[in-house]
């Protein structure tokens, strides 16, 4: 009977032992589920934050883009400016050649009317 006592309080010893250690665990797990349960908290705050974001990056992009077709449409509009005034000055230039051109004819037709009326 001792030995069946104390085959028995042993026993109930080490069922003490594993429940103070599957205590300590539950203590453990819970402290665990509570930080799983700020970093869900956490992570759920921070998704409205990313979504944001992400449409930030979204116009960002799309302005990006839209500076660059102004760039390029800026880039075009000096071309034609420049285009635009070599074709003045080559309208100008052409003017002035035409009227060199009238006014020598008119000196001519001028010297050959005097040259005229001076035969007759």
């Amino acid at each position: 009977m001792a030995e069946a006592l104390k085959d028995f309080s042993s026993t109930v010893a080490e069922l003490q032992d594993k429940n103070d250690s599957l205590e300590k665990e539950l203590i453990s797990l819970r402290n665990n589920e509570a930080e799983i349960q700020k970093l869900i908290q956490v992570t759920s705050n921070q998704i409205p934050l990313h979504n944001l974001l992400n449409r930030e990056i979204m116009k960002f992009e799309k302005k990006k883009k839209d500076c660059v077709r102004l760039e390029g449409e800026i880039e075009n509009l000096k071309d034609c400016t420049a285009l635009s005034e070599k074709a003045r000055n080559l309208l100008k230039k052409r003017s002035m050649i035409k009227w060199k051109r009238f006014e020598e004819r008119g000196k001519n037709l001028l010297i050959e009317e005097q040259r005229m009326s001076l035969m007759h």
